[in-house]
């Protein structure tokens, strides 16, 4: 048999359903001005940076924030700087700790990651604190009904990692001189990319040797973009 090519969907559009009962006059708890939300698909972030800028975009569907080139064309310019939101969100970045897999399956190899792991890289290869986000001590954001302060690992009050701790646990779980283990990431992703080799310096301060594998995101969920169109109103950014 041949190779079989198959063609990435690169536009998704979403339109009213006539067939339902209820129409758009019925929802009276929103203005849903938009008759058509058209998604472009597959399209790189600096790309949909640019379509923001430039109002050929009115919304980036993962929400992520813009890219390191925009973001400092934004910064720089007062006009931009002024259309630019940066709100405080619920939205975390973590790394998950396998609790299957050897030598993470002990707890002391899990807090030497925890020690180890430079919270201030990690935040810098996100976008610092303009876009990054506050460094997070806490699963649950301070957005949150409930939200208690506290830092046991010490990601405020040593941001770049706490050495002499990780080096305790190491003895602790049996593994004084080190031990390797791998990390996941998505390699489309500039922002995750650089926060896989920032984890993997930091680790390497501690004795742990860890490898990196990037993946890409599932197709056609990978980055896309969208904009609507509307016979009432014109959006606005």
């Amino acid at each position: 048999m041949g190779n079989t090519a198959i063609r990435r969907p690169s536009r998704a559009a979403l339109t009213w359903n006539t067939a339902r009962l209820y129409g758009r006059t019925l929802v009276t708890y929103k203005s849903a001005l938009a008759d058509t939300i058209v998604f472009n698909l597959n399209v790189h972030p600096d790309m949909i940076d640019a379509n923001l800028i430039h109002n050929y975009a009115h919304v980036d569907q993962s929400g992520f924030g813009v890219q390191a080139a925009a973001r400092a064309q934004i910064l720089a310019s007062p006009q931009l700087k002024n259309n630019a939101d940066n709100p405080l969100t619920g939205f975390l970045w973590f790394a998950y700790i396998n609790t299957k897999v050897k030598p993470l399956d002990n707890l002391h190899c899990r807090r030497t990651v925890e020690y180890a792991a430079d919270k201030t890289a990690f935040q810098t290869a996100f976008g610092g604190p303009i876009a990054g986000g506050d460094i997070a001590s806490t699963v649950m954001p301070p957005t949150l009904t409930g939200y208690r302060r506290f830092d046991l690992y010490h990601a405020l009050t040593q941001p770049h990692g706490d050495l002499a701790s990780a080096r305790q646990e190491l003895t602790a779980c049996g593994q004084p001189n080190g031990f390797a283990t791998t990390l996941a990431y998505r390699a489309d992703s500039p922002k995750q990319t650089a926060a896989a080799t920032a984890e993997q310096q930091a680790l390497s301060r501690a004795g742990i040797t860890l490898a990196l594998r990037g993946y890409p995101c599932p197709e056609p969920v990978q980055h896309s973009s969208a904009h609507a169109r509307t016979t009432k109103a014109k959006p606005r950014l």
